[in-house]
């Protein structure tokens, strides 16, 4: 795959390009939405996308990379060998969706289909499939969290994104929160001890700190800090919506290791935070 890039194109590729190429359509598109991620993170995601769309190939968790790809090429040739066709959507545990069509509108149809068919459901389960996005952090409160995370944390806290108080995602939802927020957020007080206290637990500091008052994203850069909040809101979005199929179901301990320390990921997220 690195001979294949373009010389003109800084880089590399991405991890799941040899994934793309598994399909036989000529457009694919790989994207994790929270109306698609509060189902396929979800305990009851599996049952619940069998009877809502019958025709979607479901992929249980596998590492991302070429086992990824390896497993999906499996699964799409029993599937092929099963219907005489390709799948057009694959919904992967804990991650999110590939939508394959030879045209612009097959894969805006097949999009449109399954949002629509989520969107409805949530509604019928009485979650609202809508995002809300937190009020603004007291300024003070905000000004005093940053101040005080980055006595702790010193240059890992250089910068802070803070927002209002939210009920924040406990655990690891998908390889994506991972590497901008890492596993788990400080949750409660933020003081040196409780600070310290994680660092001792986790050997890192936290990227992602939920005190009663404000959830603050910090990082040694503006960009940084950024992510680390637009994915503490992102997972607690998920959360809240995979209430509706039985509650949210976390990556496992050995899932969380194997993306906490992949190189791959580590590169990524230095390329976007940059």
């Amino acid at each position: 795959m690195a001979a294949a890039v373009r010389p003109a194109t800084p880089g590399r590729p991405s991890v799941e390009a040899p994934l793309h190429g598994s399909f036989g359509a000529r457009f694919v598109i790989h994207t994790h939405p929270a109306l698609v991620n509060g189902l396929t993170c979800s305990r009851d995601g599996e049952e619940v996308c069998r009877r809502l769309f019958p025709d979607v190939l479901r992929m249980p968790y596998v590492e991302p990379g070429y086992t990824l790809c390896m497993e999906v090429r499996t699964a799409t040739a029993r599937h092929r060998a099963a219907t005489g066709t390709d799948p057009a959507v694959v919904m992967l545990q804990n991650h999110g969706l590939f939508v394959a069509g030879d045209t612009p509108d097959a894969v805006r149809s097949a999009y449109w289909r399954i949002m629509a068919g989520l969107r409805a459901e949530y509604v019928r389960r009485g979650v609202s499939p809508d995002p809300s996005l937190p009020a603004e952090a007291d300024p003070a409160v905000a000004a005093r969290l940053a101040d005080e995370l980055r006595a702790v944390m010193g240059a890992e806290a250089a910068h802070a994104a803070i927002a209002g108080p939210f009920d924040v995602a406990e655990g690891p939802l998908s390889p994506d929160h991972i590497v901008y927020a890492r596993s788990f957020p400080l949750i409660g007080p933020a003081g040196n001890k409780e600070l310290e206290g994680y660092r001792r637990r986790h050997g890192v500091w936290p990227k992602v700190v939920a005190t009663p008052e404000a959830v603050a994203g910090v990082g040694a850069s503006r960009r940084d800090a950024e992510l680390a909040l637009e994915f503490a809101q992102n997972g607690s979005q998920v959360r809240r919506l995979a209430m509706a199929f039985g509650g949210p179901r976390y990556l496992s301990d050995a899932a969380r290791r194997f993306i906490e320390k992949w190189e791959a990921e580590s590169y990524r997220r230095q390329v976007s935070t940059s």
